[in-house]
């Protein structure tokens, strides 16, 4: 029985192991999105909080290992026409639309060449902490892409 039970185990971890190494090295490419909400000096330790330095590192490391950052428009389109997107290739997005998106993230990504999403609250622009709609425009020159976060960002269970 003991004998049936180590040879079960080492089944399940070479099938486990084949199915990882064969995902990997398979054509299919899932395109990972990188989510932020706070770009801030003061960082913290909340989820939705990253500092400056912290931020402008993680670009930096994109752009030196060769990261191909798309739109996020780019990958619904090629989604939809079935594209195989090649390794090294990511996303990056905003939720809420706040003020240092603009005055920390946007310096960051335009040194980079890197385009982005903010999904913009749309009852909150203009007000305090978030961004104003002259700045969202300058961010849409400069191929920032926005998109709806609901108008009051209301709890949508």
């Amino acid at each position: 029985m003991r004998t049936l039970k180590i040879i079960f185990v080492l089944i399940v971890i070479t099938i486990l192991l084949a199915a990882g190494f064969s995902f990997w090295l398979s054509d299919k490419y899932v395109v990972p999105i990188l989510g932020y909400h706070h770009v801030e000096y003061r960082g913290g330790p909340e989820l939705n909080r990253t500092a400056v330095e912290i931020f402008s590192r993680q670009m930096r490391y994109l752009k030196n290992h060769g990261y191909r950052v798309i739109s996020l428009d780019e990958l619904v389109k090629g989604i939809k026409g079935k594209k195989l997107f090649p390794r090294k290739t990511v996303v990056i997005t905003f939720d809420d639309g706040y003020q240092d998106n603009y005055t920390f993230a946007f310096p960051i990504l335009r040194a980079n060449g890197f385009p982005a999403t903010i999904f913009l609250i749309a009852g909150q622009i203009d007000e305090p902490g978030h961004l104003t709609l002259e700045q969202i425009k300058e961010m849409e020159r400069h191929g920032i892409a926005m998109g709806s976060h609901t108008l009051n960002h209301s709890y949508l269970p």
